[in-house]
């Protein structure tokens, strides 16, 4: 007996992991496109193929199903810096993480949309939604740890630039994505000012101007 449970449990297992990466993206995805406010849990249930009663099995409520979306969003993006940063001094890589979070914004619109309305909810809410700017600021800890690695910079220093570039590159990718569905170009070039300004950043901050 105690075989076919060890037998059992691996197969159980990733039948559970695969039902919660269904409910995130279901939850990213309606999120983004219909709003925070607009998407209840049957939605979500409903597009990822479940019952409503499934949802409460991996989540509390639907706060907790928007803070862990948010936490998958965040890892994706950690992901997709931490493979597109090179080895090369602080004021390169600030400057690489700056053009990587455009990269990520334009691909993913998605995750744009998702931490606009988290950054929304903490602002106007900010004791309900308490939870959501934990991991905003894990996020920011790992900026801080690339933007460190090998670097003069202090951390008190490089807390700032990483707040910088994620607050920037979000507001002007959002601005870029506006723009194109109305036709409008020349984005390009204010997300190229911004990777400048977050080198030169680096640049002094480091010592290395």
């Amino acid at each position: 007996m105690a075989i076919r449970r060890r037998r059992r449990l691996p197969r159980v297992e990733e039948r559970q992991r695969a039902t919660r990466r269904q409910l995130l993206a279901a939850a990213r995805r309606l999120f983004a496109r219909r709003g925070v406010f607009e998407v209840p849990v049957e939605a979500i249930a409903h597009a990822a193929g479940v019952g409503k009663g499934t949802v409460y099995l991996y989540f509390i409520d639907r706060d907790a199903l928007l803070s862990a979306a948010l936490e998958d969003c965040l890892n994706e993006m950690e992901r997709w810096i931490a493979a597109r940063n090179c080895d090369e001094p602080a004021s390169g890589r600030a400057r690489r993480m700056a053009q990587a979070y455009f990269e990520f914004f334009h691909r993913r619109q998605d995750a744009m949309r998702l931490l606009l309305q988290a950054r929304g909810l903490i602002v106007l809410q900010p004791r309900r939604h308490r939870a959501l700017g934990r991991p905003i600021q894990r996020h920011l800890s790992f900026l801080e740890t690339r933007l460190l690695e090998r670097s003069r910079t202090s951390r008190a220093a490089a807390r700032p630039l990483a707040v910088l570039i994620l607050g920037a590159a979000l507001g002007i990718a959002s601005m870029s994505a506006i723009g194109r569905a109305r036709g409008r170009t020349g984005m390009g070039e204010i997300e190229r000012r911004l990777a400048d300004c977050a080198q030169a950043m680096a640049e002094r901050v480091d010592g290395t101007r």
